[in-house]
């Protein structure tokens, strides 16, 4: 912020630097997950204002050794919150922490968050969403499925069985 602790409205003058003095352990966390939020979305608000050199086929991508355990990690902590408020159970399965990405860190982060988001989004209350991490011998895979997708794919496959039904019945 542009604004010394002092002169920042009370409710502000945490945010702008001055010290929690009464938190406990568990609101530390809590602060330290916000801040990390904070620098996530300052990353994906410069990508927006970047957006022209999108359009212009101009995106660098900044290819980097990425432990995707801790890619894995910050995503699960930033999701969460979003999943319980929607009573959905979100599990991410185990897999060897050592696995690497050669890739850009923010982008992977930017998609990962963008399914599970959506995955929490277009589910039914008291879903479950399933994160598992693979890799093969050239490729680290993520994949993301939810209990919507089976509901989804029974109502679409009920809706056509009656448009079939009420077509039959029109053509007798």
């Amino acid at each position: 912020m542009n604004c010394a602790p002092s002169q920042c409205h009370p409710r502000l003058r945490p945010v702008a630097g001055e010290r929690f003095t009464a938190a406990n352990g568990a609101q530390i966390a809590r602060l330290h997950q916000i801040i990390k939020a904070g620098w996530y979305l300052l990353e994906l608000i410069n990508q927006i204002l970047d957006l022209a050199v999108i359009e212009s086929g101009k995106l660098s991508l900044s290819r980097e050794p990425v432990l995707l355990i801790d890619v894995m990690r910050e995503c699960q902590a930033m999701i969460e919150p979003q999943a319980q408020q929607h009573d959905i159970k979100l599990t991410f399965l185990p897999f060897d922490n050592t696995w690497f990405a050669n890739a850009d860190r923010t982008r992977v982060k930017q998609v990962l968050i963008n399914l599970l988001s959506n995955a929490i989004k277009y589910n039914r209350e008291h879903g479950t969403v399933e994160v598992k991490c693979t890799l093969s011998t050239l490729n680290a895979y993520a994949s993301v499925s939810k209990t919507a997708v089976k509901d989804c794919l029974q109502k679409a496959g009920t809706a056509i069985s009656a448009i079939q039904s009420s077509r039959t019945r029109d053509r007798r």
